[in-house]
């Protein structure tokens, strides 16, 4: 990760942290006396971080929208023609299949839902490249790829299409 994009995270983990406290009534200042801190429990301290998440979720999504507004339509679908690229030479390279005695290069295609990690959380043929043992192949490797990795805003797609032929493209 380049440097100016982890001290930006940084600053708005610094930000969302102050603002945190402050919600919580904390100041930023430390104790005059040394042991004097307070403590939190852990409810306590359990809701500070549930608050963190949600703020930190908010601002990437803030983040994410600004940068989707700052791209061109042709710039956003060429982003996403590299993703699904990359993940598909992912998945290609763990399937195993002999393709001696397919007819043609028949293809199949599959939708993937994946979680914002690029971890796989359903795979559906949604067209059979009508070779049973070739679609199995492609939906084992699709598992054995689990997780995905990210895109460049660093989340992965919640919804990806997925065609694959079994002999050389």
């Amino acid at each position: 990760m380049p440097l100016h994009t982890r001290c930006s995270r940084l600053a708005t983990s610094l930000v969302l942290a102050t603002q945190l406290a402050a919600l919580a009534g904390c100041t930023t200042s430390p104790p005059s006396e040394p042991g004097t801190a307070t403590t939190l429990s852990e409810a306590e301290s359990a809701e500070i971080r549930q608050r963190l998440d949600a703020m930190a979720d908010t601002q990437m999504a803030a983040d994410a929208a600004a940068l989707r507004q700052s791209m061109s339509p042709s710039t956003i679908a060429a982003s996403a023609a590299a993703y699904a690229e990359r993940v598909r030479r992912k998945v290609r390279s763990n399937i195993v299949f002999d393709d001696t005695g397919i007819v043609g290069n028949p293809s199949a295609v599959v939708a993937v839902s994946l979680a914002p990690d690029g971890s796989v959380l359903q795979r559906k043929l949604m067209q059979s490249s009508g070779n049973q043992k070739y679609d199995a192949a492609v939906l084992r490797a699709i598992a054995s790829s689990d997780p995905f990795p990210r895109a460049s805003n660093g989340r992965a797609p919640a919804r990806l299409t997925l065609t694959f032929r079994p002999k050389n493209e």
